[in-house]
């Protein structure tokens, strides 16, 4: 038994939590706002405006904005300036990834689906 418990590392009590990862996991907690998850799936189709939003999530302008608005300030999104119009897309490449975990996890769609 002993020897079993000389192979058990603890970590210290007091050790400050990581800040990044804390930021990082309010990032991605905003996904948990059913607006916000919706615009972030529309977006995997590469670049969009608020209107095309609109147009593929069924939200009203108003939705849209402030869920984007929220995941721009998480830095999740990416908004760029084409002419005069803005157009949004997704601030990291494997955000996709996340965002079909997510809806495996959550039982929205099977894995083999993604398959």
């Amino acid at each position: 038994m002993r020897e079993l418990n000389a192979n058990i590392h603890f970590l210290p009590k007091h050790k400050e939590p990581d800040q990044r990862l804390i930021a990082h996991a309010c990032a991605l907690a905003a996904l948990a706002r059913t607006e916000c998850f919706q615009i972030a799936r529309a977006l995997e189709a590469g670049g969009l405006s608020r209107l095309d939003v609109c147009r593929m999530t069924g939200l009203s302008i108003i939705e849209v904005a402030a869920a984007m608005a929220s995941l721009v300030a998480h830095g999740l999104i990416l908004a760029l300036r084409q002419g005069s119009e803005t157009v949004y897309e997704l601030a990291h490449p494997r955000l996709g990834e996340v965002i079909l975990l997510a809806e495996e996890l959550s039982g929205s769609r099977s894995c083999h689906s993604a398959c």
